[in-house]
């Protein structure tokens, strides 16, 4: 995520912090973060890689021009609810193996005699 620099926090050059996954970066002190994110992609190699998430109509042209794909913020948000929804789903779908299914087993043995 590339943001403007906040006006409190005055910086000469561009800089980040990560917190993997997400790395969020800030445009220097008078560079708006759009000029940024167009700059990086012209210093890609495959620029069609990479996906621009923005509201923005100009950046949007601007990513596109500059051979990236764009993806609307509302649309992200609704891939990334998408992908989440799946993920729970495949939990709850996967089968026990032999070897967890004895184990279970065996601690289901174990509490049915405690109760006899």
């Amino acid at each position: 995520m590339i943001f403007d620099t906040p006006l409190h926090h005055y910086s000469p050059i561009p800089h980040t912090t990560e917190d993997p996954p997400l790395t969020i970066a800030f445009a220097a002190d008078g560079q708006e973060a759009d000029d940024m994110i167009i700059e990086r992609l012209y210093g890609y190699k495959k620029p069609e890689k990479i996906i621009v998430v923005t509201a923005d109509r100009e950046l949007r042209s601007r990513a596109l021009d500059a051979g990236a794909r764009t993806l609307s913020s509302d649309a992200f948000l609704k891939k990334l609810h998408k992908k989440k929804k799946s993920r729970k789903e495949e939990k709850k779908h996967l089968p026990l193996s032999n070897k967890e299914k004895e184990r279970l087993h065996k601690i289901f043995e174990e509490k049915f005699k405690e109760y006899e």
